[in-house]
Order: structure tokens, then C-alpha cells, then sequence
């Protein structure tokens, strides 16, 4: 409805009537507004990869670290042979191994993070050469 409303009412070269007399939506007049598609696509890209990583990723590896994190506690008392490069190391316990995995979950969702600082950056009136 609101961008039928955007479009012109009587009859243009970018624009001609439908066979009902509707007009029809021009993707660059109408629905981009003039904005280049070199700054829309990218936009709207950057737009639903920060709402899918608020919304899934980040609680998903945060139900992830608390999961190891609650193993790690779990498992605190069960001793087992460490391993390196094939071969039998220093012992320690499986909690403090799922400590590690729930680490490295944490040094992730942190380097996420810091990246979205990027994505939120939008590339709003760059145009195709960049020159605004």
C-alpha cells in the first residue's frame, strides 16, 4: 500500500499503466528512491545479518558456553590423560577440558562483537564510485 501511494498517478515513461490502470512500482523511482542498488542491497544485507545475530547467533553461543560451562562443573572431578601431538601427557580433568570449550565459545561470541561495529556501518548515499 505505501508504495502503490508512492507512485505517480498518471502515466510516464518509467512508469505506464497496467491493463486495470494501476500504476505500476518503478524499483529505482519508487522503491529505492533514487538511491543507487549499490547502496540499498548492501544496506538492506547489513540490516538482517545484525538482526539475525542479536536475535539467533549470539543467544544460541551464549546457551552454548553456559552449556559447557555447566559440564565443565559436571565433570570437575573426573581425572583423564591429557594428549598432545598423539601421545599421553599431563593429566587433568574433563571439567577443565569443557572449560577450555566454553572459552573458546566466549573468545568467539567477543570477536563477533567487536565485528558488528562494521556491520552496522551502512553504505547509505555512497553511490556505485563511492563518492557520495
Amino acid at each position: 500500500e505505501i508504495l502503490l501511494a508512492a507512485a505517480t498517478p498518471t502515466p510516464t515513461a518509467t512508469s505506464p499503466p497496467s491493463p486495470n490502470g494501476a500504476m505500476f512500482v518503478h524499483p529505482n523511482d519508487h522503491v529505492n528512491l533514487g538511491q543507487s542498488s549499490n547502496d540499498t542491497f548492501p544496506s538492506a544485507m547489513h540490516v538482517a545479518v545484525a538482526l539475525q545475530v542479536h536475535h539467533r547467533l549470539l543467544p544460541a553461543l551464549l546457551g552454548l558456553q553456559g552449556a559447557l560451562e555447566a559440564k565443565s562443573n559436571e565433570f570437575g572431578r573426573i581425572v583423564k590423560v591429557g594428549r598432545t601431538h598423539t601421545q599421553d601427557a599431563t593429566p587433568l580433568t574433563l571439567g577443565q577440558e569443557f572449560s577450555g570449550y566454553a572459552t573458546q565459545v566466549k573468545y568467539g561470541v567477543e570477536r563477533i562483537r567487536q565485528a558488528m561495529g562494521h556491520v552496522y556501518t551502512l553504505a547509505q548515499g555512497g553511490t556505485a564510485v563511492g563518492t557520495g
